[in-house]
């Protein structure tokens, strides 16, 4: 396979029980099949340094350039969020569901991940405490009840 970022041929490595495509000694993307991102994501155990990335420093990527899919022939990557947070901007393709990663962009997943759970808790413990409490505590609360709702719901 080729790399969708700079041309090179995309080596395989294994992850976990995952055999990932990296651009090795290149840009340092990663390729994921379908669904593999998602095992990883949720995989404590998966460290991506573990893989030893290797880049070219002089490589200079055009983000602005349209990508191929390097399983699909002919087929291009669509460039979108990765969630509805917003950071993270990632590659894939409408036809296999494989995902391109530039360098780096699976730290800031995982980065992403862990914040997302923090801030779920977060929401858990105001759902599960604070709310009821305040509720408990009498009709001249009702406000501050209404504020932790709509609070809830911008941080859902």
């Amino acid at each position: 396979m080729i790399c969708p970022a700079c041309d090179r041929t995309l080596t395989p490595l294994k992850l976990a029980d995952i055999t990932l495509d990296v651009c090795q000694g290149g840009c340092g993307g990663i390729w994921f099949d379908n669904f593999e991102l998602k095992k990883l994501e949720g995989d404590p155990n998966a460290q991506v340094g573990a893989l030893g990335i290797r880049t070219d420093p002089g490589i200079h990527i055009d983000h602005q350039r349209k990508r191929k899919c390097p399983k699909c022939e002919g087929v291009g990557l669509r460039r979108h969020y990765y969630s509805p947070r917003r950071k993270v901007e990632v590659d894939s393709c409408g036809s296999c569901g494989g995902y391109w990663l530039d360098a780096l962009e699976l730290v800031q997943i995982s980065q992403d991940t862990k914040a997302e759970a923090g801030r779920s808790q977060s929401v858990q413990f105001l759902q599960n405490e604070a709310e009821p409490e305040i509720r408990r505590s009498g009709q001249d609360n009702s406000n501050a009840a209404q504020r932790i709702r709509r609070v809830l719901e911008f941080l859902e």
